[in-house]
């Protein structure tokens, strides 16, 4: 009432809001700035609907539900569909940071927030250091505001220690802690996350996955709405199936990479930068090799053909493409329809940055798209289909601001990846934690596509009465899995499982376009055990 739409500079934290002025006559729909919530909508001839989820818009009955080819590509790519669309035709989601104003019939949107770029030159790293802990200290205090059990989940990376031991350090409760794991013990850190939880006296709880059925599958892409691209969907929503029975609200570690600069890809874009200047048409040598690919394939490896398509990319999609699970020319031979679509295209979406650099744009990548779009959502979904509450004190508006207008020399140093923050904690998380290098949470999907999922794969994925057959080239889908079959490899390991859930996906919303029967498992596939 007192100042309009800018009451949402005032606003910290994860929300999703529509706020309806009858005076003016109009809607505001308004969602967080690091798009740690959803929120849908639909404009079709001057109305407005909208929901948290999308399955509430088509239940209205004013939207025909159906698949939209031209995001098809970006899923396939990237594991999810970058906003402002989705894989429902005429579905789109608000921006991170982004406020739609509906009145009259007419509607407007506009952006209050994005990340900044690059600005305080002067900002030496002992001072960064100082404040980036204040503000961790603050995020993780205002995050504990809760009359809830609550608790964290811990991974045994820097991220999640951080948060558990800045917990420790704003509160004398003893805290609950829940790591998910495998059959495997190579494929996780739970060895770790258990010298964390012992390092800080916390109550610890442990999950190990056993395998993944179609059943769950279903449940999983029913609450994602779209497609379930990530693997690591499945261990988030069985930890958070058993850490509700204990707990309402989770603290999590998610976003320390994007907003600390902790991937891999971050480093190898200073790399890449530097090869640019080095030499100098790298980029064209490149797409030399990329157009000629006919010739030059049988000399090349996979590997090495995605790492020509890379080099010969512009340097603000680099990443996207390092993040990729096809090249631009493997996406052209599996979808029947040429797609109207590109990595490229998809990355060179961004305003203007005041430093211009590559890095600069792929961080920025990260934090609005990769972030919001992907692990926000995945994270929030997840949690949300068991009631539990997911916070992230990482995405702190105010720390990610702070943090993104710091020089790129503080973030990314030969020093290893994210040294502020491990200074910040240095005093608070074990020295193994913090000396260890980076280790991604691998999931095993090719020993659950030949096991438990098996039966549905041979008998819908592969069939010629496949349900997703209009849209991809079925021999093609088949030699991805044949391939995944004859060779482990993480890449077509991914390939394969994007498609599975395609399909799975497909068949929820669209359901007895394949009439073959497949048989179900009721075996238990979660264990649990209470430290």
């Amino acid at each position: 009432e007192e100042e309009g739409v800018d009451f949402l500079h005032k606003l910290r934290g994860m929300f999703a809001l529509a706020l309806y002025d009858r005076r003016s006559e109009r809607l505001i729909l308004a969602r967080d700035r690091l798009g740690q919530k959803p929120l849908y909508y639909t404009l079709r001839d001057g109305e407005l609907i909208f929901a948290s989820e999308i399955k509430a818009i088509h239940e209205s009955g004013l939207v025909d539900k159906a698949l939209d080819p031209e995001s098809l590509p970006a899923y396939l790519s990237f594991g999810f569909v970058p906003g402002p669309r989705t894989l429902f035709t005429g579905v789109f989601k608000l921006a991170p940071g982004e406020v739609l104003v509906h009145s009259r019939g007419e509607a407007r949107k506009t952006r209050y927030w994005r990340p900044p770029a690059a600005a305080n030159a002067d900002e030496s790293f002992d001072s960064a250091t100082r404040r980036v802990r204040e503000l961790l200290e603050e995020a993780v205090a205002l995050r504990l505001m809760s009359e809830v059990p609550l608790g964290v989940f811990l991974s045994g990376g820097i991220d999640s220690s951080a948060v558990l031991g800045l917990m420790r350090q704003v509160s004398d409760a003893r805290p609950r802690t829940f790591s998910v794991g495998f059959e495997d013990g190579r494929l996780d850190e739970l060895d770790y996350a258990r010298r964390v939880a012992e390092h800080f006296g916390s109550e610890h709880h442990e999950v190990i996955v056993r395998g993944c059925t179609l059943e769950q599958l279903e449940t999983m892409n029913w609450h994602q709405d779209e497609p379930l691209g990530d693997p690591a969907a499945v261990p988030t929503f069985r930890l958070s199936e058993y850490a509700r029975r204990r707990i309402t609200v989770a603290l999590t570690g998610e976003g320390g990479d994007e907003t600390f600069a902790g991937y891999d890809h971050h480093q190898l874009c200073r790399r890449m930068e530097a090869a640019d200047i080095a030499v100098p048409g790298m980029r064209w040598l490149a797409r030399g090799a990329r157009l000629g690919e006919g010739l030059v394939a049988p000399w090349l490896t996979p590997t090495l053909r995605k790492g020509a398509w890379i080099a010969s990319l512009h340097p603000s999609a680099r990443m996207a493409a390092w993040t990729s699970a096809f090249t631009d020319r493997e996406i052209e031979r599996l979808l029947r329809r040429k797609p109207v679509f590109s990595v490229e295209d998809a990355a060179a979406d961004q305003p203007e940055l005041a430093d211009g650099g590559s890095l600069s744009r792929v961080l920025y990548w990260d934090l609005s798209s990769t972030l919001a779009d992907h692990l926000l959502m995945k994270v929030d979904k997840m949690s949300m289909a068991h009631s539990l509450e997911a916070r992230s004190p990482l995405v702190d508006h105010e720390l990610v601001e702070y943090v993104a207008r710091l020089p790129l020399k503080l973030k990314i140093s030969a020093r290893g990846s994210k040294p502020i923050l491990r200074e910040a904690v240095k005093d608070l998380v074990p020295r193994e934690i913090l000396e260890r290098p980076k280790h991604g949470f691998d999931v095993p999907v090719r020993r659950w596509l030949a096991g438990s999922l098996s039966s549905f794969v041979d008998s819908v994925v592969l069939s010629d009465r496949s349900p997703v057959a209009d849209y991809l080239e079925p021999n093609v889908v088949r030699a991805l899995f044949a391939s995944m079959r004859r060779t482990p490899k993480p890449r077509t390991e991914l390939q394969c499982w994007r498609i599975l859930n395609l399909v799975v996906w497909h068949e929820l919303h669209w359901p007895a376009r394949c009439a073959t029967s497949v048989q179900r498992s009721d075996e238990p596939l979660v264990g649990s055990v209470a430290g």
